[in-house]
């Protein structure tokens, strides 16, 4: 998905993405949600905190972790993770990378530059088992 520029800071905008990827979800019986997300911007320099925050706090597990394509990979490890306040690494990211990771997403090992675009994509691994709770409930997803 892609949210225009002008309506990504608009909390109804996110709420109704939200939605409707969960009554997707709820309609298929989907188990597993994989993909990427975009930090804006392709100096990683400049984005220590938060690729170091994700690295750090949202791994994916080791035995199924996926690392971006070597001649691609951009390391995440940034910054120590002692150095890390927890609360500006969450909100140090972009609106619907914060929902995928507070919903209960891990990311993938590495960050991809992608020049075209003038993004910094993570791997998101979202099984939808580990679905906070708040999550559940907000979209009608309570069994």
């Amino acid at each position: 998905s892609c949210i225009l520029k002008s309506y990504r800071a608009r909390p109804g905008t996110m709420q109704l993405l939200w939605k409707g990827l969960m009554a997707y979800v709820a309609r298929f019986d989907i188990d597993l949600m994989f993909g990427c997300a975009s930090l804006p911007g392709i100096d990683v320099a400049e984005m220590a905190l938060p690729l170091s925050y994700l690295h750090h706090f949202h791994p994916m597990p080791e035995n199924l972790r996926v690392k971006a394509r070597p001649e691609l990979h951009v390391g995440m490890n940034r910054m120590p993770k002692e150095a890390i306040d927890e609360r500006e690494g969450i909100r140090s990211l972009p609106a619907m990378l914060k929902g995928y990771v507070r919903a209960g997403c891990c990311i993938g090992d590495g960050a991809v530059v992608d020049r075209q675009f003038g993004t910094t994509d993570v791997f998101i691994y979202f099984p939808l088992s580990g679905l906070d709770a708040r999550y559940k409930s907000r979209f009608g997803l309570v069994k």
